[in-house]
């Protein structure tokens, strides 16, 4: 089992949707391999879904099917998921995109838990 690390993403007002947000993070020494993803929100959607994403150097870690997967649904509390195990290469700058927003969701935290390849 590889040494792993964790990338977190706290928002506590999003801005508005098709917008990059909070942090980006730079990968210099190595390939991984993403096991995790932790959703946590204070504050769920009324109106509709919220909907985020990771890009890898801009291309989506998830979108395999013309859709991206982190959704915040009209639920709040903790959800995570274990994705196909994306690999995230050696260089690589991760980011995290707002593809549909309710602009009454707050407090989101998103985390990925990536390993590494030995």
């Amino acid at each position: 089992m590889g040494v792993s690390r964790y990338l977190v993403w706290y928002i506590s007002r999003p801005v508005r949707g098709g917008v990059g947000v909070g942090e980006s993070y730079y990968l210099p020494d190595s390939d991984y391999e993403l096991v995790r993803v932790d959703l946590y929100t204070k504050k769920a959607p009324v109106l509709q879904n919220c909907i985020f994403d990771v890009l890898d150097d801009g291309v989506s870690l998830f979108n395999t099917s013309g859709r991206p997967t982190i959704v915040i649904r009209q639920v709040k509390g903790n959800g995570f998921f274990t994705p196909s195990r994306a690999t995230v290469r050696k260089g690589s700058v991760l980011t995290l995109n707002i593809d549909q927003l309710d602009g009454d969701v707050g407090d989101i935290t998103i985390t990925l838990e990536l390993e590494k390849r030995e």
